[in-house]
Protein backbone atom coordinates (compact mmCIF):
# COMPACT_ATOMS: atom_id res chain seq x y z
CA UNK A 1 0.00 0.00 0.00
CA UNK A 2 1.46 3.36 -1.11
CA UNK A 3 1.62 6.57 1.19
CA UNK A 4 -0.10 9.58 -0.16
CA UNK A 5 0.30 12.85 1.48
CA UNK A 6 -3.06 15.03 2.23
CA UNK A 7 -5.26 16.17 5.27
CA UNK A 8 -7.92 14.14 7.57
CA UNK A 9 -10.65 16.74 7.69
CA UNK A 10 -12.99 17.13 10.51
CA UNK A 11 -15.61 14.82 9.15
CA UNK A 12 -12.82 11.97 8.60
CA UNK A 13 -12.80 12.06 5.22
CA UNK A 14 -9.16 12.37 4.05
CA UNK A 15 -8.44 14.60 1.31
CA UNK A 16 -5.37 13.48 -0.73
CA UNK A 17 -3.02 16.47 -1.66
CA UNK A 18 0.35 14.96 -3.93
CA UNK A 19 3.02 17.96 -2.91
CA UNK A 20 1.76 18.75 0.83
CA UNK A 21 4.70 17.97 3.53
CA UNK A 22 3.52 16.89 6.72
CA UNK A 23 4.64 20.00 8.16
CA UNK A 24 2.64 21.39 5.68
CA UNK A 25 -0.52 19.59 6.72
CA UNK A 26 -0.22 19.56 10.11
CA UNK A 27 -0.05 23.64 9.47
CA UNK A 28 -3.10 23.17 7.73
CA UNK A 29 -4.95 21.58 10.22
CA UNK A 30 -3.79 24.02 12.59
CA UNK A 31 -5.51 26.88 10.60
CA UNK A 32 -8.53 25.13 10.12
CA UNK A 33 -9.17 24.18 13.50
CA UNK A 34 -8.24 27.17 14.85
CA UNK A 35 -10.61 29.45 12.49
CA UNK A 36 -13.52 26.88 13.64
CA UNK A 37 -12.87 27.83 16.94
CA UNK A 38 -12.33 31.63 16.02
CA UNK A 39 -15.89 31.44 14.07
CA UNK A 40 -17.79 29.79 16.88
CA UNK A 41 -16.69 32.38 19.29
CA UNK A 42 -17.58 35.09 17.03
CA UNK A 43 -14.40 36.42 15.46
CA UNK A 44 -15.28 36.11 11.72
CA UNK A 45 -12.08 38.57 10.61
CA UNK A 46 -9.95 35.89 12.78
CA UNK A 47 -11.60 33.13 11.13
CA UNK A 48 -11.25 34.88 7.58
CA UNK A 49 -7.44 35.46 7.94
CA UNK A 50 -6.80 31.75 8.89
CA UNK A 51 -8.79 30.01 6.86
CA UNK A 52 -7.24 32.55 4.02
CA UNK A 53 -3.94 30.90 5.42
CA UNK A 54 -5.18 27.49 5.01
CA UNK A 55 -5.89 28.01 1.34
CA UNK A 56 -2.83 29.08 0.42
CA UNK A 57 -0.94 26.03 2.29
CA UNK A 58 -3.57 23.46 0.58
CA UNK A 59 -6.78 25.49 -1.61
CA UNK A 60 -9.93 23.28 -1.44
CA UNK A 61 -13.52 23.37 -2.23
CA UNK A 62 -14.46 23.03 1.69
CA UNK A 63 -12.25 26.02 2.94
CA UNK A 64 -12.61 28.36 -0.26
CA UNK A 65 -16.67 27.58 0.67
CA UNK A 66 -15.93 28.58 4.50
CA UNK A 67 -14.38 31.72 3.29
CA UNK A 68 -17.13 32.68 0.82
CA UNK A 69 -19.44 32.08 4.09
CA UNK A 70 -17.12 34.46 6.25
CA UNK A 71 -17.00 36.98 3.54
CA UNK A 72 -20.46 37.82 3.08
CA UNK A 73 -21.10 37.46 6.67
CA UNK A 74 -18.27 40.13 7.08
CA UNK A 75 -19.97 42.65 4.69
CA UNK A 76 -23.37 42.46 5.82
CA UNK A 77 -21.96 43.10 9.63
CA UNK A 78 -19.97 45.86 7.48
CA UNK A 79 -22.89 46.76 5.50
CA UNK A 80 -25.70 46.84 8.31
CA UNK A 81 -23.15 48.80 10.82
CA UNK A 82 -22.20 47.50 14.60
CA UNK A 83 -24.69 50.73 16.26
CA UNK A 84 -27.11 47.90 15.13
CA UNK A 85 -25.65 45.08 16.76
CA UNK A 86 -25.63 44.45 20.71
CA UNK A 87 -23.45 42.51 22.66
CA UNK A 88 -25.48 40.27 25.20
CA UNK A 89 -24.03 40.07 28.97
CA UNK A 90 -20.61 40.33 27.58
CA UNK A 91 -21.14 36.76 25.75
CA UNK A 92 -20.19 37.93 22.84
CA UNK A 93 -23.29 36.92 21.42
CA UNK A 94 -24.60 39.84 19.09
CA UNK A 95 -28.25 41.06 18.33
CA UNK A 96 -30.04 43.38 16.73
CA UNK A 97 -30.48 46.63 18.85
CA UNK A 98 -34.08 46.50 18.83
CA UNK A 99 -34.79 43.06 20.15
CA UNK A 100 -31.89 43.44 22.81
CA UNK A 101 -33.63 46.17 24.32
CA UNK A 102 -36.85 44.34 24.20
CA UNK A 103 -35.92 41.64 26.69
CA UNK A 104 -35.45 41.97 30.07
CA UNK A 105 -32.79 41.48 32.27
CA UNK A 106 -33.13 37.83 33.12
CA UNK A 107 -33.73 37.23 29.36
CA UNK A 108 -30.86 38.69 28.19
CA UNK A 109 -29.01 36.42 31.06
CA UNK A 110 -30.68 33.55 29.79
CA UNK A 111 -29.79 34.36 25.96
CA UNK A 112 -25.98 34.16 27.12
CA UNK A 113 -26.30 31.36 29.01
CA UNK A 114 -28.06 29.62 25.68
CA UNK A 115 -24.98 30.93 23.69
CA UNK A 116 -22.49 30.21 26.35
CA UNK A 117 -23.19 26.48 26.20
CA UNK A 118 -23.03 26.72 22.24
CA UNK A 119 -19.08 28.68 22.61
CA UNK A 120 -17.93 26.16 25.23
CA UNK A 121 -19.05 22.80 22.91
CA UNK A 122 -21.78 21.72 25.41
CA UNK A 123 -24.66 19.34 23.85
CA UNK A 124 -27.62 20.36 25.77
CA UNK A 125 -28.42 22.47 28.69
CA UNK A 126 -31.90 23.29 30.27
CA UNK A 127 -33.67 26.62 29.95
CA UNK A 128 -35.80 26.80 32.86
CA UNK A 129 -38.32 29.31 34.58
CA UNK A 130 -41.40 30.09 35.74
CA UNK A 131 -44.17 30.21 33.48
CA UNK A 132 -44.93 33.25 31.32
CA UNK A 133 -41.29 34.87 31.93
CA UNK A 134 -40.24 34.49 28.30
CA UNK A 135 -38.30 31.31 27.04
CA UNK A 136 -39.85 31.01 24.06
CA UNK A 137 -38.63 34.86 23.97
CA UNK A 138 -35.07 33.72 24.85
CA UNK A 139 -34.84 31.16 22.45
CA UNK A 140 -36.10 33.22 19.27
CA UNK A 141 -33.42 35.90 20.34
CA UNK A 142 -30.88 33.52 20.66
CA UNK A 143 -31.48 31.74 17.22
CA UNK A 144 -31.73 35.26 16.11
CA UNK A 145 -28.39 35.72 17.17
CA UNK A 146 -27.12 32.67 15.85
CA UNK A 147 -28.55 33.14 12.47
CA UNK A 148 -27.14 36.41 12.33
CA UNK A 149 -23.61 35.56 13.04
CA UNK A 150 -24.28 32.47 10.33
CA UNK A 151 -23.13 30.34 13.37
CA UNK A 152 -26.21 28.13 12.02
CA UNK A 153 -27.99 27.09 8.73
CA UNK A 154 -30.76 25.63 10.59
CA UNK A 155 -32.30 24.20 13.23
CA UNK A 156 -35.09 21.87 14.72
CA UNK A 157 -37.97 23.59 17.17
CA UNK A 158 -40.23 20.94 18.90
CA UNK A 159 -42.93 22.32 21.06
CA UNK A 160 -46.55 22.29 22.23
CA UNK A 161 -48.63 23.15 19.01
CA UNK A 162 -49.70 26.32 21.28
CA UNK A 163 -46.91 27.99 20.30
CA UNK A 164 -47.40 27.65 16.69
Amino acid sequence: MEFKPGVMEASGRFVEAAALTPEQAALYQRYVKEAKEATKNGDLEEAFKLFNLAKDIFPNEKVMSRIQKIQEALEELAEHGDDEFTDVCNSGLLLYRELHNQLFEHQKEGVAFLYSLYRDGRKGGILADDMGLGKTVQIIAFLSGMFDATLVNHVLLIMPTSLI
